[in-house]
């Protein structure tokens, strides 16, 4: 089992980025994680023909952990992410922070293993709204949206996030998202070619015939760095 801490800012100024480099100097050898994604936006104005553009994150940070201990260890304001988050604050950043189960889909799907730094290109989705019973369309969700997910071309990763129950002390917000989900490329040009693919259709079909959600669910294209 994996679990994983979306970490999301946002700066008063608008095309702010904070260095993959500054993060990988704080986040280094944090006890029990696994990983650290950094994800930054992406221009890919129109490429959805279904999804407007959104206005994205300065920046989304992914931990994963293979124990809850172990992360909920590391969400103290006095530790290498605590002391990462106040200074960043301090410099305009406003964070939410939400730990979640991780799923992954697409066992078939070719996955490419990249060096640190190197990047990759990410669609990030937030189901932020609310639906009439929560367990049913999260079983739905999972049964029918992942394996199309996975069939859309070029795509090397698929992984979808349920939200849980964590204990946080780090002084920011915390997000309410329903679930999440994120399908990986090689290149920006390789998702654009998939959100102007029949599947992408297909996918749109699909999620319309899930039980009503009342409220957002913005689509996020973003650069992505191994930290």
């Amino acid at each position: 089992m994996t679990y994983c801490l979306f970490m999301t800012a946002r700066h008063r100024m608008p095309g702010f980025r904070l260095r993959v480099t500054e993060i990988q100097q704080h986040f280094a050898a944090i006890p029990g994680v696994a990983q650290v994604l950094c994800h930054q936006p992406l221009e890919l104005p129109d490429a959805d023909p279904f999804i407007a553009s959104e206005a994205t994150p300065n920046c989304v940070l992914q931990l994963y952990c293979g124990t809850i201990d172990h992360l909920e260890a590391a969400l103290h304001p006095q530790g290498k992410l605590g002391t990462f988050v106040q200074a960043s604050s301090m410099a305009g950043y406003e964070w939410e922070q939400q730990v979640m189960l991780v799923r992954r889909f697409g066992d078939d799907v070719p996955k490419l293993a990249l060096p640190g730094r190197e990047e990759q290109v990410t669609y990030l989705v937030h189901y932020t709204g609310q639906v009439a019973d929560e367990a049913h369309w999260v079983e739905r969700y999972l049964r029918q949206h992942p394996p199309l997910l996975a069939r859309l071309p070029g795509v090397r990763n698929v992984e979808v996030y349920t939200r849980l129950d964590y204990c946080s002390q780090l002084p920011v917000a915390r997000s309410k998202a329903l679930q999440r989900n994120k399908v990986v490329f090689d290149s920006a040009q390789a998702l654009r070619a998939a959100l102007a693919s029949p599947q992408r259709e297909t996918l749109r079909q699909d999620f319309l015939s899930l039980p009503r959600l009342e409220g957002e669910s913005p689509h996020y294209p973003m650069r992505t760095f191994e930290c």
